[in-house]
């Protein structure tokens, strides 16, 4: 096998994960334009609680969706590293704290019951680091298309 396909081999293998002889062996990391967070959330509940198709309502956003989410993060917690690039949120805590790490932070931002937390062209990921659940709301306008 040639040193390029090894090479694909291998960052899919960090990025997915792989099994041999029924064992999982799985990186929990991963990377976005070189800012590095936790590939799988744990501890976590999101439920959508409602939504609008923007289709019609305001010209160019075709395909998109402004939604509010009602999110629980036990103790622990984590929500994976993800992209607000071209998807702009807004996110209030409701109970307890979390830190963000963000991509355009150097140290990570805590957040308590009563901030809000502004996404826009950031890559984030979050965890609660308390001892209690973390409850927040986040409206976001969704590109179904991507």
């Amino acid at each position: 096998m040639s040193k390029k396909k090894l090479s694909v081999l291998g960052a899919g293998i960090l990025i997915l994960g792989f099994t041999v002889g029924g064992c999982e062996f799985v990186t929990n990391s991963k990377s976005i334009d070189g800012f590095s967070g936790p590939a799988r959330s744990s501890g976590i509940k999101a439920e959508e609680l409602t939504a609008i198709d923007l289709a019609g309502q305001i010209e160019g956003l075709e395909g998109r969706r402004l939604r509010t989410r009602y999110w629980t993060i036990k103790p622990g917690g984590v929500v994976p590293l993800h992209s607000h690039v071209d998807r702009p949120a807004t996110i209030y805590v409701v109970q307890g704290s979390i830190y963000e790490y963000r991509s355009d932070q150097a140290e990570p931002v805590l957040h308590e019951a009563g901030g809000i937390s502004i996404e826009a062209n950031v890559n984030h990921w979050w965890k609660n680091t308390s001892d209690e659940v973390c409850i927040l709301v986040a409206t976001d306008i969704v590109n179904d298309a991507s």
